[in-house]
């Protein structure tokens, strides 16, 4: 656990140093750009949207410039993360959920992310939920899979329907619940897709390049007696 723990450090301190740089390398690009402005209008006040329109070319080529710097340093970041969730995965393999007199928040489905299905958002973002808290359970955890209801009015918007979110709280600490967020799932991909049908979604929401042949395997799954899901 005490390198698990580590590593959640590492991968922290690596999304906060990108973070910085990225922040200080767009405050040097913005400078580079007032730069050049003023050296053409030196009396005049600098903005972006002022420079992209009087200075455009000499501020494209510093755009140009910084995106290949960029670019380097994203590609930089993203190896070295990618390194660091492998091991991650590998160390949560292992380790083991902390003794916890409580509950701790593991997860939360967001209902607005559902609003392609409109008045069924709700349901597919409970649906969500539950898979988590069935991998939670899975792995020997007490879950419990609170509502919060959507504070906006239902006129908000003329596109817009409420959706509740969904939060999933386990028995362990928030390093506990770290750790299940690197734990393998413990079912195959038909059984997760059967778990969707049967819970009244369509797996394909969730997973787009979903083969049919998985989805209609899946649905028999699904309609077998016996098969059941927790709500």
């Amino acid at each position: 656990m005490e390198r698990f723990e580590d590593l959640v450090g590492k991968r922290d301190g690596q999304r906060e140093n990108h973070r910085r740089a990225r922040e200080a390398m767009q405050a040097e690009y913005e400078a580079a750009c007032e730069q050049a402005y003023k050296r053409l209008f030196p009396r005049r006040k600098f903005s972006m949207a002022r420079g992209q329109k009087e200075n455009k070319d000499e501020q494209a080529a510093i755009f140009e410039r910084f995106s290949v710097r960029a670019n380097e340093m994203t590609e930089t970041h993203k190896q070295e993360t990618e390194a660091t969730e492998t091991a991650l995965c590998e160390a949560a393999e292992s380790a083991t959920f902390p003794a916890f007199d409580g509950m701790s928040l593991y997860y939360v489905s967001w209902g607005m992310a559902y609003s392609s299905q409109a008045y069924g958002a709700g349901k597919y973002a409970r649906a969500a939920a539950e898979t988590e808290a069935d991998k939670a359970r899975a792995h020997g955890l007490t879950v419990v899979v609170r509502e919060r209801p959507d504070p906006r009015p239902a006129n908000a918007g003329s596109y817009w329907t409420p959706a509740p979110d969904f939060e999933v709280w386990v028995n362990t600490s928030s390093l506990g619940a770290e750790i299940l967020r690197y734990k393998p799932c413990c079912e195959d991909i038909v059984e997760w897709a059967a778990r969707c049908w049967k819970r009244g979604t369509n797996p394909k929401v969730y997973n787009p390049f979903l083969s049919q042949e998985v989805c209609d395997e899946a649905l028999k799954m699904s309609q077998k007696e016996g098969f059941a899901v927790e709500e």
